[in-house]
């Protein structure tokens, strides 16, 4: 087990928990109510498991794009699964009238009358409420690989590492730990997503890691953040790039980093003082 490690592709273990679930409720709630034998309920539970699962992770990956780096796993599965729950309730909605499931007390013979329609927003209120555990279990686990990753992916320091590290060593803790070893010093290091991509001189590797956490084990004295979503280690930069109001950074193999407007006057600091040693 020592070697074990996950797929680099976290979507290929929600699509395997995803359709693990649907497989399992199918086979807990067969029922004659609509959904016709064995093969229709299965069926049934694949389709809605595969909406449930296609909404939260829309909403789970859009809610990263535009949050901190730092913001907690939990935190962001609260909001993609609330954020999901009210199209997740009407999708299901639809879909159980589609199949012929009574839902939100509909009566065909009425369904135009003033008190029939009235009745509904209350009924999809409670309906919202009844399917909130559902939704809640659903997302949690398919927020498991993202866990496990993360924890298979900690670092173990010794004691002499620890110490190393502390000691402003040149190898972060997060690096040293990838396997097998990078080739060559880290000059560039980019978020995307919910990955990071790390460019050496030798090579560039996706790593499942969270930016920020990347950015803390990075040694302060070799480099800096430059964007929301860019570190540039100072020796892999070749020149300052202004155009009009935007900000570069020039790195080897004509790369170019953008710089943030929060970040250009730290990065214009420092260049200028590196501007300075070099005359």
């Amino acid at each position: 087990m020592a070697g074990f490690t996950l797929p680099d592709r976290e979507e290929v273990w929600i699509t395997i928990i995803a359709l693990l679930a649907a497989l399992l409720l199918a086979s807990h709630q067969i029922s004659n109510s609509g959904v016709a034998g064995l093969l229709g309920s299965y069926a049934y539970w694949l389709v809605r498991v595969s909406i449930e699962t296609t909404l939260f992770v829309g909403a789970l990956y859009l809610i990263e794009r535009y949050v901190a780096d730092d913001t907690s796993s939990f935190f962001l599965y609260l909001c993609a699964m609330l954020v999901s729950l009210v199209p997740f309730t009407l999708a299901i909605t639809s879909f159980d009238l589609i199949v012929g499931l009574p839902e939100l007390g509909i009566d065909p013979s009425i369904a135009g009358s003033t008190a029939q329609r009235d009745s509904r927003f209350g009924a999809f209120a409670l309906e919202l409420v009844f399917l909130l555990d559902n939704h809640a279990s659903i997302c949690g686990l398919l927020m498991l690989p993202r866990i496990c990753r993360r924890a298979m992916s900690l670092p173990v320091l010794s004691e002499e590492a620890s110490v190393t590290t502390q000691s402003a060593s040149s190898a972060p803790t997060l690096f040293d730990s990838l396997q097998p070893p990078l080739r060559g010093p880290v000059y560039w290091v980019e978020a995307q997503e919910h990955y990071v991509r790390v460019t050496t001189a030798e090579e560039s590797r996706m790593v499942l890691h969270r930016f920020s956490d990347a950015i803390r084990e990075l040694n302060p004295a070799e480099g800096m953040q430059v964007h929301r979503s860019h570190w540039v280690a100072f020796s892999a930069v070749e020149s300052l790039i202004k155009e009009g109001q935007a900000m570069k950074l020039k790195i080897w193999g004509d790369a170019q980093v953008p710089v943030s407007r929060s970040y250009r006057a730290k990065v214009e600091e420092r260049f200028a003082e590196q501007q300075q040693a070099d005359n």
